[in-house]
């Protein structure tokens, strides 16, 4: 009996180690012009493409021999050919020829060609990507839109004193030698916007890594929009280490690699686009393809933070950054003592597992503490994770895991993420060279901006602060049921219960709303700026505190009054469902944090947001000119709640800029003729109708005669009741 029992655990342990090692399909994705294919290996080191997809791509004719039992494709280009021939009868392919050792299959009606045949071509190139999951084919031509790749040559790095390349500890030279290699998009056109992509820090397998190729669905979503895009190899610049550990000394080797590269791109650019060359080195023609007027800086990651100092190299060669966009950035290196004050967007995801404590806020609220006269953004993006806005990393991160591994939320799929992006990208690089602000970038009434949930917090430009919670002095005005609180990661100094911020700093002072019943409140006296004629919008930077069992985990409501100096005072409520106020679902929990013991803390960030209370509520109830309180209650409907505040201030938006939808059009002055028109044809359909009905048409019935007739004065009735309203305005 032992004896069988010794075989049968000897069985069942070959049997569970050949399932575990036996090849399984991994898929990987080819790029031929910035368009993904699907690869397939069954485990081996052989990768296959989808046929038929691929040589539409690259423009291949199909033929077929009957006779011989072959079907053949015929790629041409100027004065090459290239001609890959099938074999029915043993799945064998020959390119120009020359027999490939392994064979292509069929399955699910696709027919699946080994990688092999792309290195015998003499139309198309392999480029040397250094990415484990990412091959790229360059056409035999690049047309509009498509992304390229391009090579600027070698170049070497003198290394710093106590220096080294991380992804080459075992030489001892002084240089490290690298290629100046990126990928770029060109529509059709001339003079046009550029936007450059800055990638982060990713493994790879060598320094000349085509990380930049993963913004590619970005890039090509920009060039239908009409922009050239361009994005730069990095990654030699993340590779720099200190032998000592001295963050300083590396931070200034990496900025310094990083200007040497980033201005290298940049000049051959500039010389590609102000110099007639027959050696274009892009692929496109670039000649006044580019107007240098209007940049757009994007940074991912490590990148969020370089394109600060690219702004400021940008400057120094007498270009002109119209707007930076940061996404899920890193702060790194020690925080810019001066940001520019340009149109700026942070993109936090909700699930970043890399920069895990949201570091981007705190690049926020430096910004947004110093005098601005253009618009700040940060937009947070339920269920986006770190790595998937670039899509050559294929390593999945997720920060909300607890102790026992569970997911507690499942990221959104990466195409979904990198398709918000670019339309955040697109839009706002429009509105930023356009109009020089942000203003047409707004959620929706149900917390979402391109169909994703978001919390948007919002800084307009030249916006006027009646209070922030960094301003000791501001505190003096208050009265009623607050107190002041500090968040901080520091346990000694954290006053601030459970709520777990992005971006949390040492000190991060906020202000605490306890209603505990109805008659509750909290009352700020304003002393100066009491004009608020002079702005459409009175904006609070809030959140309610999800860990508070007072708020009964549900999405919460506020009253807010204005008073004037005569006494007069009127209130609003705001909307049930507003995103600023909603409950954030999460409970207490040890989660282990990327590098540090597990915490207990909420499972959920409690993130701030920007409360917008249009001043149109207001007008004729109070005399807006002369306001002398601002007062925050609870809801009559809830009659309690818990809240955290950070600042109050006055801003116009959408000042004469609103964008025109079927829910907020209305007819301006200039719209009479519009209004006329619509009379005319209405007139001349009725007189028709009517006549048909007169001669008893059989089309035409009587009902039917009658709805038609009802349909146009009815919406005749509604363009002149529009009009009439905007008039009055």
């Amino acid at each position: 009996m032992l004896k069988k029992t010794k075989y049968l655990f000897i069985f069942l342990l070959s049997f569970i180690t050949v399932i575990t090692f036996s090849p399984s399909k991994i898929y990987a994705s080819l790029m031929i012009g910035g368009d993904s294919f699907e690869t397939i290996t069954e485990g081996g080191d052989v990768f296959y493409f989808s046929l038929n997809p691929v040589m539409k791509k690259l423009g291949g004719v199909e033929s077929k021999d009957s006779k011989n039992n072959t079907f053949k494709y015929t790629i041409s280009y100027k004065d090459k050919q290239d001609y890959i021939t099938f074999d029915k009868t043993n799945h064998q392919v020959s390119v120009n020829g020359t027999l490939i050792k392994d064979k292509y299959y069929e399955e699910n009606n696709q027919i699946y060609v080994p990688m092999g045949v792309f290195e015998k071509m003499n139309t198309t190139n392999v480029v040397e990507s250094n990415l484990m999951d990412t091959f790229i084919v360059t056409p035999p031509e690049y047309k509009y839109n498509d992304v390229a790749t391009y090579n600027l040559g070698k170049d070497k790095y003198l290394l710093k004193d106590k220096m080294y390349n991380i992804l080459d500890e075992q030489d001892t030279s002084k240089y490290m030698t690298y290629n100046n290699t990126g990928s770029i998009s060109v529509p059709d056109g001339k003079k046009l916007p550029l936007v450059i992509f800055l990638h982060g820090s990713y493994q790879g397998n060598g320094i000349s890594t085509y990380f930049d190729v993963g913004f590619s669905e970005n890039m090509k979503a920009l060039a239908n929009e009409g922009f050239v895009s361009l994005g730069m190899n990095l990654t030699p610049v993340y590779s720099l280490d200190s032998m000592d550990s001295d963050k300083d000394k590396r931070y200034e080797a990496q900025k310094d690699l990083f200007s040497k590269i980033f201005k290298k791109h940049v000049q051959s650019l500039l010389d590609s686009v102000n110099k007639d060359t027959t050696n274009n080195i892009y692929g496109f023609d670039m000649k006044d393809k580019i107007d240098f007027n209007n940049i757009i800086l994007v940074g991912h990651s490590r990148g969020g933070q370089n394109l600060f100092l690219g702004y400021e190299i940008l400057k120094e060669m007498g270009l002109n950054v119209k707007g930076n966009i940061s996404i899920a950035p890193a702060n790194y290196w020690s925080s810019f003592k001066k940001y520019p004050d340009i149109p700026t967007g942070i993109v936090l995801p909700q699930l970043d597992g890399d920069v895990h404590t949201l570091e981007g806020r705190q690049i926020f609220d430096t910004m947004r503490l110093q005098k601005r006269e253009k618009d700040l953004q940060l937009i947070y993006l339920y269920s986006a994770n770190h790595n998937n806005f670039n899509s050559t990393i294929f390593k999945q991160d997720n920060s909300f895991v607890d102790d026992k591994g569970n997911t507690l939320k499942e990221p959104m799929p990466g195409n979904e993420q990198r398709a918000f992006a670019s339309k955040y990208i697109v839009d706002f690089s429009k509105s930023a060279i356009d109009k020089g602000n942000l203003s047409k970038i707004s959620v929706s009434k149900d917390g979402t901006l391109y169909n994703k949930k978001v919390l948007m917090s919002f800084i307009k430009g030249n916006s006027n602060k009646l209070f922030d919670a960094n301003s000791e002095s501001d505190f003096k005005n208050f009265s009623g049921n607050y107190k002041k609180i500090i968040a901080s990661k520091d346990k000694q100094k954290h006053t601030a219960g459970n709520i777990r911020l992005p971006g949390l700093s040492d000190y991060y002072p906020l202000v605490l709303l306890d209603f505990k019943n109805a008659n509750d409140k909290v009352s700020y006296k304003i002393l100066e700026n009491n004009d608020f004629t002079k702005f459409n919008t009175l904006s609070f930077e809030i959140m309610q505190d999800s860990t508070n069992p007072l708020n009964k985990g549900i999405n919460q409501i506020i009253d807010i009054t204005l008073i004037d100096k005569n006494g007069a005072s009127h209130t609003i409520s705001t909307p049930l469902d507003s995103s600023a106020l909603q409950y954030q679902p999460g409970k207490m929990a040890l989660i282990p944090v990327k590098d540090e013991y597990a915490k207990t803390m909420y499972s959920n960030f409690t993130p701030l947001s920007t409360l917008m209370i249009p001043l149109t509520e207001f007008k004729g109830k109070i005399d807006s000119s002369n306001i002398s309180k601002v007062e925050i209650s609870p809801s009559k409907s809830v009659g309690q709640g818990n809240f955290v505040l950070q600042s109050i201030y006055l801003s116009s938006i959408n000042d004469q800029e609103e964008t025109i939808t079927p829910e907020n059009a209305v007819l301006g002055v200039g719209s009479l003729k519009s209004v006329a028109i619509y009379i005319f044809i209405f007139c001349i359909i009725s007189s028709l109708l009517f006549i048909c009905y007169k001669k008893r048409s059989k089309i035409f019935k009587n009902n039917f005669f009658i709805i038609l007739i009802k349909i146009n004065m009815l919406k005749l009735l509604q363009w002149m009741k529009i009009y009439v309203m905007n008039v009055e305005k």
